[in-house]
């Protein structure tokens, strides 16, 4: 008898989605998809929903796979994170987080924008298969790092500004 927890052949297949390569975001959207999927389906549907989705990657995705003999959704998963995931290692963006000023031609919204962006990477590089709990804590611990990062190397005037806020 079916687990009624689970989802049938029809409605997994239904919630594949379509990938193309792209960003780090469309990556993590991706596979928190297919992480239902495969978490929803019994151990025998596994093969056919690997099927399923290697026939909806399209582009980028698509080339990634094209000529590899993928056998598991693990193997699909790292094979993905590797080449379409962040490019740079914890220790790098954490470096170039802890280090960023704003330049002297950069308005205050570049600069912001460009710590938001490397706070949000290495957010993700150090959430990678960590439980809800744990990613509260460390997308926390990065933000309120980031805002003092953000404070310390923006131009002394809004600098002061901001401090008084």
């Amino acid at each position: 008898m079916a687990n009624p927890d689970q989802l049938s052949l029809e409605g997994a297949i239904k919630l594949v989605p379509s990938f193309s390569g792209g960003s780090e975001s469309d990556l993590a959207s991706f596979l928190a998809k297919c992480e239902f999927i495969f978490k929803s389906i019994p151990n025998t549907l596994k093969p056919i929903i690997l099927e399923a989705i290697i026939t909806q990657l399209k582009g980028n995705a698509f080339e990634a796979v094209r000529y590899k003999v993928i056998t598991t959704w693990d193997e699909l998963k790292n094979l993905f994170k590797t080449i379409f995931g962040s490019a740079h290692s914890v220790s790098y963006l954490q470096v170039q987080l802890s280090q960023m000023r704003q330049n002297s031609k950069e308005s205050v919204k570049e600069f912001s924008i460009r710590i938001e962006k490397t706070a949000h990477e290495l957010t993700h590089a150090l959430t990678v298969d960590k439980d809800p709990a744990q990613v509260n804590i460390i997308a926390q611990t990065v933000q309120a790092h980031a805002l003092s990062v953000f404070i310390a190397g923006v131009s002394q005037t809004i600098g002061i500004i901001v401090k008084l806020v």
